[in-house]
């Protein structure tokens, strides 16, 4: 058994679980959104929905299993098992030293370390999401012609796929990208309307794809948390 959970948890593929789930999750959106037309559009915002708590849940979920493997991790060693018991150290987090004292007792560098990595981008990734919801309602009443049904709730699920820091590209990007696809659905489909949802779309599928990346070259590496 132990042999079995190291291999399982060196395997980068393991690791990768959430980003593969979330990348399944991306393309039925999409797939969703591309074939609008011929389904029940009405119900479109619904399923968004579905798909938006669906994401909540696992994401929650997901937190929860990697902190449990990470305990199963350095349980497998007495060189490792001693983070477990450890007090949190100022030292060994020099981003977040100052939250050590609360931490010290023993587990509590365990306890720090699996909140900063595996729960924090979480619960951001999650506030992002609803503030993002917020966002876009306000924005339909003030510019509704902006707006398809089910894009709102579309934008919703697709911020918290991208999550964070990769929130930080999409947003920006969205707007950006909104004048580019306008000139080439009027230059190609004649088309002089373009709502939001095609350029959130792109955007998400970019911050997912690079948005790491981009990150490293703009120099906002510290945002990334680790």
């Amino acid at each position: 058994m132990t042999l079995f959970l190291g291999k399982l948890f060196a395997s980068d593929w393991f690791w990768s679980l959430g980003d593969i789930f979330l990348g399944i999750v991306l393309f039925s959106a999409i797939g969703l959104y591309a074939y609008r037309e011929s389904s029940d559009a009405s119900n479109l915002g619904r399923r968004y929905v579905l798909i938006a708590k669906l994401i909540i849940w696992a994401r929650i979920l997901y937190s929860g299993f990697i902190t449990c493997a990470q305990y199963l991790v350095w349980s497998q060693s007495e060189v490792s098992r001693i983070f477990l018991t450890l007090p949190a150290d100022a030292r060994s987090l020099p981003m977040y030293g100052f939250l050590a004292p609360i931490f010290k007792w023993s587990g509590g560098y365990f306890t720090l370390y699996s909140f900063l990595h595996f729960w924090l981008p979480t619960l951001i990734s999650i506030a992002i999401g609803y503030i993002f919801l917020v966002f876009l309602r306000l924005l339909r009443k003030h510019k509704d012609r902006f707006f398809e049904s089910g894009e709102v709730e579309l934008g919703w699920v697709l911020a918290l796929i991208v999550g964070y820091p990769n929130f930080i590209i999409f947003l920006p990007l969205v707007f950006f990208l909104i004048i580019p696809i306008s000139i080439v659905r009027m230059a190609v489909l004649k088309q002089h309307l373009t709502t939001i949802g095609y350029p959130m779309i792109l955007s998400a599928i970019f911050a997912v794809i690079l948005g790491t990346q981009i990150m490293d070259v703009l120099g906002w590496g510290a945002l990334k948390l680790w």
